[in-house]
């Protein structure tokens, strides 16, 4: 069975986080405005260092345009090479 490890899903989100930030041509402060959370906090989640709540995540999801039962997948090589 497979389990997910908590350190490598938050640092998975973050990917998918910057991944689609990036592909809007956004800076963190500007997504930060859009979705209500700080910079610094955006910061954070891009690398995997903020333990987010639901609520950010479906936030930002939702902002992003991200699916939101995709988030705990791993990113492909190409869209890792992407970022």
């Amino acid at each position: 069975m497979y389990k997910l490890v908590i350190s490598d899903t938050q640092i998975q989100f973050g990917l998918f986080v910057k991944l689609h930030r990036l592909r809007k041509k956004m800076s963190q402060p500007e997504l930060g405005n859009e979705v209500n959370i700080s910079k610094t906090h955006i910061s954070r989640i891009e690398n995997g260092e903020a333990n987010i709540t639901i609520t950010n995540i479906i936030n930002l999801c939702n902002f992003l345009e991200i699916n939101h039962s995709k988030v705990l997948l791993k990113l492909s090589a190409d869209e890792t090479a992407e970022i």
